[in-house]
């Protein structure tokens, strides 16, 4: 797994936000696989709220997150449910 991946990870889990933007380019994006954004820039990262516990009716959902990684930041990710 990346270095910039290991550390949104923990920034994550740390709820540290600082920490969390960092991990990302200025103009990153983060959108679904239908192409809809939900946030572009570090402005936009620090409102996005990212909710990782995810219980289904009788099992757990899984969920994939796909970066580009550029220059050792996050410059694109990507969430599939």
């Amino acid at each position: 797994m990346s270095d910039v991946v290991d550390r949104v990870l923990a920034a994550l889990n740390e709820r540290d936000l600082d920490a969390f933007v960092a991990c990302y380019t200025s103009d990153a994006t983060i959108g679904d696989g239908h192409d809809r954004i939900a946030a572009t820039g570090h402005d936009e990262l620090r409102t996005v709220i990212q909710e990782e516990t995810v219980i289904g009716r009788k099992e757990h959902e899984r969920h994939v997150a796909v970066y580009l990684i550029a220059d050792g930041l996050i410059a694109k990710e990507r969430l599939f449910a």
